[in-house]
């Protein structure tokens, strides 16, 4: 009787290995969260209960969707486009222009920037801009880490705007070399009051409420000084590191900010995890995820398998657009 007992047991064991396993690779599919035409990009709010989703050229500007209840809240078409958010004031950051907006904004010419109210889109605040906002190239905006102002970078000025009255508080101009432009691009650190930019061809820390150099970065590599600005250019979400790519290449260098080391080189942009420890890089046959100051291999998942995701705040889920639906992956 033991004897068969424990037969049938062994039986059992194949079974539940596959019913184990079919279950496993089921939790690995992506979910279906979202149905909207023409999204192509969608984009995590820092807390994890708003997604804002772009579509591509902008075709249809933005919408703002409630995660919690998968509730679309407010929508702006194609004259307006969002471009930085402020967790503590609940509000959105959008540019609204009388003619449709490209996907890559390069400058302020024509457009109004805007507060707006993150659960309905009213405009809280018009910021004011200067008779002269308008000039240069846009490299880089945001709001300030204690998120009272919002700052706008450009190859002509530093500008800051008190957030409470909209007023233009600080037009910084930049001093011009040889007739070419002081600063070719720009990155803002997250929780520090630094600009990291390319001035004079040198990768340079900045301070974000005047503009002076605060030190230049030591780095001793064939493209520094820089001869091209990159065309990829941005602070890890820790303040750790930078990271690069050139139009020559299609691979990106990280570098660490502290003494200008390269650290690591992948065969595409990175898209980091919220809190700067992970990067996530998309091959064919899904995310490989790396640990971000290393660029040590962690594991292979399931996922998204070319741009247009984005990690939640917690780190435990991959947004990805595609056929104009939002999906959702697990990211552990």
């Amino acid at each position: 009787m033991k004897r068969k007992r424990s037969l049938w047991l062994l039986a059992l064991v194949p079974l539940v290995a596959l019913i184990w396993a079919m279950k496993s690779a089921a939790s690995w599919r992506p979910q279906l969260l979202i149905i909207q035409s023409n999204a192509d990009y969608p984009f995590s709010i820092q807390d994890g209960r708003l997604l804002l989703v772009e579509s591509v050229n902008n075709i249809s500007g933005f919408a703002t969707w409630d995660m919690n209840t998968g509730q679309l809240l407010w929508k702006r078409d194609k004259r307006s486009k969002w471009i930085a958010y402020s967790s503590q004031n609940h509000i959105i950051a959008v540019v609204r222009s009388e003619v449709p907006l490209p996907m890559e904004l390069t400058n302020l010419h024509g457009v109004n920037l805007e507060l707006c109210d993150e659960r309905d889109g009213h405009v809280i605040r018009a910021l004011q801009p200067g008779s002269d906002s308008s000039e240069g190239r846009l490299l880089a905006y945001d709001f300030s880490t204690d998120e009272t102002e919002f700052r706008v970078v450009t190859s002509e000025s530093l500008q800051r705007w008190n957030i409470a009255t909209g007023r233009l508080i600080v037009n910084h101009k930049w001093p011009r070399a040889k007739g070419s432009a002081h600063i070719t691009t720009a990155a803002f650190f997250r929780g520090d009051e630094k600009i990291l930019g390319i001035v004079g061809g040198k990768v340079t820390i900045l301070d974000a409420r005047n503009g002076t150099t605060i030190r230049v970065l030591p780095l001793n590599y064939k493209s520094a000084p820089y001869t091209n600005s990159p065309n990829f250019f941005t602070v890890s979400p820790d303040d750790y590191s930078f990271y690069e790519s050139l139009d020559s290449t299609d691979s990106s260098r990280i570098f660490r900010i502290s003494d200008g080391k390269q650290l690591w080189q992948s065969n595409d942009w990175p898209t980091f995890s919220f809190d700067g420890q992970i990067s996530y890089i998309p091959s064919p046959n899904g995310l490989d995820v790396f640990e971000a100051h290393t660029g040590r291999l962690l594991r292979h998942l399931p996922g998204p398998s070319t741009y247009g995701f984005d990690p939640s705040a917690d780190g435990n889920w991959l947004y990805e657009a595609r056929d104009g639906k939002i999906y959702r992956w697990r990211a552990r």
